[in-house]
């Protein structure tokens, strides 16, 4: 019996359907589809100096994990974190299809605010600052970030008695705090 081809698994993949890559070392280390779309190939030619690989359609998620990313699966319509099963490795739990997991975006709740019409701020020495200048282009950790805090009012009633004139005096004011600093206070009302 010979030598089996160089390609023959990428050749096996490829005549039972599956997706194959390839890419020509000496222009470029770019992959790319063995077929483009729309066009069917009747038979490849596997050239002997390019390189096939069979496209694994998990291969973003394998990525994403050893980069220290999370993922999500779809499950009973709600997205849920992939977790290893029974202490196995999670890039090894694919059973689901590929449109069935995610790369948890983790400044996902920030675009979904700034979407919203919200100000986004940036942490620095100085303290927070709203970006002034077109959308942030998220460069540095999640936790460097935040939607600016929306003013808090609270109501607030004050009894107080007149030393001289032994008068009670009722104020009513409106104190507007934002992470615990007094922003705006409004007196409502006062009785004597």
């Amino acid at each position: 019996m010979g030598q089996p081809h160089k390609h023959a698994e990428a050749i096996k993949a490829w005549a039972d359907g599956k997706d194959v890559e390839f890419r020509n070392p000496s222009v470029s280390l770019a992959w790319g589809p063995l077929e483009s779309p729309g066009q069917t190939l009747k038979f490849p030619a596997f050239v002997e100096k390019w390189e096939y690989r069979v496209v694994d359609p998990y291969r973003h998620l394998r990525e994403a994990l050893r980069e220290g990313k999370t993922l999500e699966y779809l499950c009973r319509g709600k997205w849920v974190p992939l977790r290893g099963v029974d202490g196995a490795e999670p890039e090894r739990t694919f059973h689901l299809p590929p449109e069935q997991y995610r790369v948890v975006d983790p400044y996902r709740h920030l675009r979904e605010a700034e979407a919203a019409g919200k100000t986004i701020q940036f942490c620095t020495a100085g303290g927070w600052f709203d970006f002034l200048s077109g959308p942030p282009r998220y460069d540095f950790p999640p936790e460097r970030y935040r939607v600016k805090p929306e003013p808090v009012e609270t109501k607030v009633r004050i009894e107080l008695s007149s030393v001289a004139r032994f008068v009670p005096v009722e104020l009513n004011l409106s104190v507007k705090h934002v992470d615990g600093q007094i922003v705006d206070i409004n007196l409502e009302s006062w009785e004597p």
